[in-house]
């Protein structure tokens, strides 16, 4: 039987099947169908929870429902379908695309992986399904979320309404009107397009190389999907045109197209036959897809009339998109949807969009910043914050394609700028025809440019001028130029043009030979200068030389007229001026038989160095009278200065700096800030991609582009300092596209869910002892499953959790012996959530579907299979109650020493599981998870939101640096108590720093000051003095951290417990570091001490 036949037989099957179950009141959406054969694969890829929700939740009901109510329209597709199942198998099987679990996603571990949900569902569904699965894919392609999803609703309600009314045979109108009673949420809508979303995310990756050759293609190709007024008769014309047409070329039948439905519908489904393109050139495009036989060759035909939107496009009135009014008319193209881009790639659209008045080609412009950044690239660190690059370097790593050899890269990034400068002239600075940002930043203005060269750089500079203004004018030029080597500055003069010199040899007919080069005239004939000249290949001649006379600043009568000079050679030495030319000029007396001279005027130049030209006698009036300096300069003059290392790299990085801080260009630098933030935040997110409608929106006015210090000038280039909040911000318009958040309403959020990606901040993946910074934020592939963006919080407030008495027989706290073992092994972390959504306003049009929400979510603590407790992991790890220790830099025998004398102390005992935990013993503890991150950050925090005081050991368990660690703490609290008359409900923020090094603390005083001080000196900074407490300070107003210590112990109420013998009562104060410093052990006294101490404070420390 062939495959058409044996798949026409199961549609069949499965149509009477779904009509005699629908008779006998059976949920024929929950029947199953075993899923065609080059699927399977796909099968054998998916997680469990999804394949279990795509054969038995709500992606398989929509399936089946969808596929029953169109089934009738559908034409047969067998090939097509085969072959796409065999390209969605081997796009899950890239495991660069479709991770399998592991344990360094955590709590994300069950939402690892590429979502092939609605794929599955359609294939275990039937063949109708799989063609509604298609079908989704093209509309999610060209069309927004909200406008896909009104598409569907007003899909499924005009084909029930088709079926109410359809005068067939019995049959038929029986399973007619079955088919007209099945309902179709919008929300079980919205999760079907949400899958297929994130499916084309993932295989677009998966293919890339293909994908963006045909996508650069279709760009370049204006035609409509069609236009078809009614959204009803449309999308079912572009669906089964496209579907045909797909499956004529998977079986190797060419096919020619008029309209973009089978382009669409090519570019959803990642299928790549060979193409030609008919129009103002013929072209052919050979993709070499395997599924598509050799005969299956794709002609495009007609050229349509230019509209606003280039590329493949789409126009339909939608009227399900919003609550109230009429239809909005809306059209997508697939250059603004269908384009995800990077990073870089969004630079080049900000480049295309400020550069848009330079009249210089997308090339030109790669060669000219490539080139400017070659120049300062050694120099440049010094005007950029730590961890930022400068701003130049943006641009110039962007438009690298441009300037390689591979065509469709060298296309694409050309598309890009063209793009930034036709669609989006706003995006990084307002355009204003009445000021436009200069041409390659200013550096061609002549003015500027010759203010930058070095004095030997403007001596070429003026040569090259010379010599292209001497082919028109015939003149005769000299450079006049002043030299800081001599002292007092004076003026020395050389050639504009080479000049022909007699050589020491002579011609076979013994004349001398003559040689072509420069001359210059220098006032110290020292060697290392007539030496330095002739290096140069020039040769120097001295001002006395006999017969030379040059008359300077010669002054006019006329004010209007420029300066001049008066040259004056021995015609048998003359170099510059020829015998032709010998005049005598009235005032300036000489014998014309011994002497030439000609005078010179002032043409273009500064006061260091000045071209100067002769008027030819014999002419009234020379070219050069007529000729107006031009007042720029042209790309190829800026890259041969450049080139020629004619520049003075300090001041151009200086005038570099300057231009982007100039008043009148704030919002570009506020831009280039914001590129530079994306840049940062990006870097730590691999292969995350951009929505391009990003661009209609202006850099400087994003959200998140902004901070304390806006007001006042920046000495350095710099990106955005972000925190959490911001950065989740930041990333919420990149990937949407258009959804503006303010930082402010994701202050609890701790993940992201949206298309293929989880973007979770740094410290829910992390060991506890590690600190990542506010800005970084992690990218895993894989989604929770909704639709829209669901920003994921914590339940407010966290139920404690609940103690079982009936396991007092499993609590031990036994002594601490010192060995790292790991006690939490079988503790794991789960995501999941308890069903509460609050949609967010982004002041965006009031659109029926929600976009953005946050999601309300359980972090929870499993041992073994049963539930321990749940966590708020970004509250607590943000505690005053959490203090780290740093990595232990101590001598392992002494370090060794002083863990044996607490071993044997019984104040410090173990905890070896969740019951001994959640009862916590009378003394300091150690809760043992050694090398298991996930245990250490659910013991750490569960331990904050119970109570207890918890220190994080870092690496194998020092006492000294926990003591140092616990010491450290209560010093903190002094200082708090007394400076914002707050204990432990003082912000996290002002004591942003814990690590303890072996012989440095670090302390935030205020919002904006992080002071260190050195354990036995004064602190560094003489201003702590206004927060530390008076009674502390020294004589010299300052104090250190021993005594700080000492006063707070002393402050503490005394223990019957802590007296000593020979102390009068009083425990012995030692300095914090005393022991390290000195090499002695801590003595068994001190560390009873802060034993007690701890146990007083309800310590556990991890370790």
């Amino acid at each position: 039987m062939s495959l058409q036949k044996a798949v026409a037989s199961v549609l069949s099957v499965t149509q009477e099947t779904s009509l005699a179950l629908a008779n006998l009141h059976f949920d024929f959406s929950l029947f199953k169908v075993e899923a065609p054969q080059s699927f399977k694969g796909l099968g054998n890829e998916l997680t469990l929870s999804r394949k279990k929700a795509a054969e038995e939740g709500t992606p398989h009901v929509t399936a089946r429902k969808l596929g029953a109510l169109f089934q009738e329209l559908l034409p047969s597709t067998p090939a097509l379908i085969q072959a796409y199942g065999q390209r969605v198998t081997q796009v899950a099987s890239r495991r660069d695309v479709n991770p399998k679990a592991a344990r360094a996603h955590g709590l994300f571990a069950d939402h690892v992986g590429i979502d092939g949900t609605s794929i599955w569902a359609a294939a275990t569904s039937g063949p109708d399904a799989i063609a509604v699965h298609l079908l989704t894919c093209l509309l999610a392609r060209i069309w927004t979320a909200p406008e896909a999803i009104s598409i569907w609703v007003e899909l499924v309600a005009n084909r029930k309404r088709e079926l109410e009314n359809s005068q067939q045979t019995e049959a038929l109108h029986s399973r007619s009107v079955e088919a007209s009673r099945i309902s179709v949420s919008r929300d079980q809508l919205a999760e079907w397009d949400a899958s297929a979303r994130a499916w084309l995310r993932a295989a677009d990756e998966a293919m890339t190389g293909k994908q963006s050759q045909l996508m650069l293609i279709l760009n370049n190709i204006n035609i409509p999907v069609n236009k078809k007024p009614s959204v009803y008769l449309s999308v079912i014309d572009a669906w089964k045109s496209s579907l045909l047409a797909a499956d004529k070329l998977v079986q190797g039948m060419p096919q020619s197209i008029q309209d973009g439905s089978v382009l669409l519908g090519l570019a959803s489904w990642h299928i790549y036959p060979d193409m030609v393109v008919l129009g103002g050139a013929h072209k052919e495009i050979r993709q070499k897809d395997n599924l598509v036989p050799p005969g299956g060759l794709l002609t495009i035909g007609l050229e349509f009339k230019a509209s606003e939107q280039a590329g493949v496009h789409w126009s339909l009135p939608l009227s399900h998109l919003r609550y109230y009014g009429r239809p909005v008319v809306t059209e997508r193209s697939l250059e603004d949807q269908g384009n995800r881009v990077n990073v870089d790639q969004l630079n080049l659209v900000a480049l295309g969009s400020f550069t848009r008045s330079w009249k210089l080609s997308p090339c030109d412009i790669a060669k000219g910043i490539g080139h400017i950044w070659d120049l300062v690239d050694k120099d440049a660190s010094a005007y950029c914050a730590p961890g930022t690059g400068h701003w130049l370097e943006l641009f110039s790593r962007a438009t690298e394609p441009l300037l390689e050899l591979d065509n469709l890269t060298k296309k694409s990034a050309m598309q890009l700028m063209k793009y930034g400068e036709r669609r989006v002239p706003n995006f990084v600075f307002p355009y204003m025809k009445h000021y436009l940002l200069p041409p390659m930043f200013g550096l061609l203005d002549r003015r500027k440019y010759f203010s930058l060269l070095t004095l030997s750089g403007k001596i070429e500079a003026l040569r090259h001028f010379a010599s292209q203004l001497q082919r028109i004018s015939g003149a005769t030029f000299v450079i006049r130029y002043r030299t800081e080597d001599l002292k007092p500055a004076l003026w020395e003069y050389t050639t504009a043009l080479p000049v022909a010199r007699p050589r020491n040899k002579r011609t076979a007919e013994g004349d001398m030979r003559n040689a072509s080069g420069h001359i210059r005239w220098l006032r110290d004939m020292k060697l290392s200068r007539t030496s330095a000249v002739a290096e140069c290949g020039e040769e120097a001649i001295s001002f006395d030389s006999d017969g030379l006379g040059i008359f300077e600043e010669f002054a006019t009568s006329h004010a209007t007229e420029r300066d001049r000079i008066m040259w004056q050679e021995s015609i048998d030495n003359s170099c510059l001026l020829p015998r032709a030319k010998a005049q005598d000029y009235g005032d300036w007396t000489s014998d014309p038989s011994t002497y030439v001279q000609q005078g010179f005027y002032q043409l273009i130049g500064d006061q260091s160095a000045t071209l100067f030209w002769s008027r030819d006698p014999l002419e009234s009036k020379s070219a050069t009278d007529r000729y107006i300096p031009p007042t720029s300069i042209d790309l190829e003059e800026l890259l041969l200065a450049i080139n020629g290392q004619r520049f003075n790299k300090g001041k151009v990085i200086e005038y570099l700096q300057d231009f982007l801080n100039a008043p009148e260009r704030f919002q570009l630098k506020d831009s280039f800030r914001a590129l530079a933030t994306i840049g940062k935040v990006y870097k730590l997110l691999p292969d995350a991609t951009i929505g391009l409608g990003v661009t209609s929106v202006c850099l400087y006015e994003m959200p998140w582009a902004g901070d304390e210090d806006d007001e006042k000038p920046i000495d350095k280039f710099s990106a955005f300092s972000m925190d959490w909040s911001e950065t989740f911000s930041c990333i919420v318009l990149l990937e949407s596209g258009s959804l503006i958040v303010p930082p402010d309403a994701c202050v609890n959020v701790m993940a992201i869910s949206v298309g293929d990606s989880l973007y979770v901040a740094a410290p829910l993946l992390c060991d506890p002892s590690e600190t990542p910074e506010a800005i970084e934020v992690r990218r895993i592939r894989g989604n929770i499953g909704t639709a829209g963006i669901a920003m994921l919080i914590p339940p407010a407030p966290i139920d404690p959790p609940e103690y079982d008495c009936q396991q007092w027989n499993l609590i031990n706290h036994a002594p601490y012996n010192g060995r790292q073992e790991n006690s939490f092994e079988s503790t794991s972390l789960h995501l999941s959530f308890t069903g509460m959504t609050l949609p967010i306003d982004t002041k965006t049009q009031r659109y029926r579907d929600t976009e953005l929400y946050y999601k309300e979510s359980r972090v929870t603590v499993h041992d073994h299979g049963r539930e321990v407790g749940d966590l708020d992991i970004m509250g607590s790890l943000q505690s005053l109650s959490l203090s780290r220790t740093s990595a232990c830099r101590h001598e392992k025998e002494s370090r060794n020493d002083t863990n044996e004398t607490v071993f044997d102390n019984d104040s410090l005992v173990t905890i070896d599981n969740w019951y001994e935990y959640l009862d916590p013993p009378e003394t300091a503890a150690v809760a043992r998870s050694s090398g298991n991150w996930l245990g250490r950050l659910a013991l750490s925090v569960l331990g904050v939101q119970l109570g207890y005081r918890v220190i994080v050991s870092e690496g194998e368990f020092c006492w000294r640096c926990v003591a140092d660690c616990w010491r450290y703490r209560q010093v903190k609290k002094v200082v708090a108590q007394d400076s914002r008359q707050e204990s432990e409900e003082t912000p996290q923020w002002w004591f942003d720093k814990h690590r303890v090094g072996e012989e440095s603390f670090e302390m935030v005083t205020d919002a904006d000051k992080l002071l260190s001080f050195d354990a036995g000196s004064s602190f560094a900074e003489a201003e702590f003095e206004a927060t530390v407490l008076p009674e502390f300070l020294d004589d010299e107003g300052v104090n250190t951290p021993d005594i700080l210590y000492h006063e707070w112990q002393k402050s503490q109420p005394r223990d019957p417990r802590t007296r000593v013998e020979g102390h009068g009562g009083e425990l012995p104060m030692k300095p914090v570091h005393a022991d390290v410093k000195e090499g002695r052990v801590t003595d068994a006294v001190d560390v009873q001490s802060i034993l007690i101490e701890m146990a007083e404070g309800k310590v556990i420390i991890i370790c």
